[in-house]
């Protein structure tokens, strides 16, 4: 809408490739999954970092690792878990490559955590959930916190802690 048009007006790429990722997410949350993905690939295929950080309201946020966290989601509601598992340890490694902690957080957050313990693979997520609950706490990141509780006690519940699991949710 109109993020797009007035991005493409000024010809601020990287607000144009913001917008087309938050595209994707609406189209995502709507169920529109292979749009969604459309989206989150045009992002990837065309992406150039901003010159200058600074200048940039979402400067803690690599619009390329948010747009592949939310590609590894729409590979796993297409039924791809093995392409979902495989995009969310890529937004990973370039998250980390980045060295942006908030976007590492949203890589653990939106895509490797979750998908890890949807997939069944414990060793990985618990790797994922150690990691996250680690940023947000030399963070001061509540959301983090909370979310890393969240995906800790789903793994108890998953691994038949119920009692401790439980608690954590």
């Amino acid at each position: 809408g109109r993020l797009s048009d007035t991005a493409n007006r000024i010809g601020d790429l990287t607000a144009s490739l913001m917008a087309w990722r938050l595209q994707g997410f609406v189209l995502q949350q709507m169920g529109q999954h292979r749009a969604a993905r459309e989206c989150f690939e045009h992002v990837i295929r065309h992406y150039v970092p901003p010159s200058d950080w600074r200048l940039t309201a979402w400067g803690q946020f690599d619009q390329r690792v948010l747009a592949r966290a939310m590609l590894a989601r729409a590979f796993w509601f297409q039924g791809y878990p093995e392409q979902a598992m495989d995009e969310a340890r890529q937004c990973l490694a370039e998250a980390q490559r980045t060295n942006l902690p908030l976007s590492i957080g949203e890589a653990l957050r939106v895509a490797l955590c979750d998908i890890a313990l949807m997939t069944g693979d414990l060793p990985e997520a618990e790797q994922a959930i150690a990691l996250l609950i680690d940023i947000a706490t030399s963070r001061n990141a509540p959301f983090w916190e909370i979310s890393g509780r969240c995906f800790r006690g789903k793994l108890l519940v998953i691994r038949g802690t119920y009692a401790e699991g439980v608690a954590l949710l």
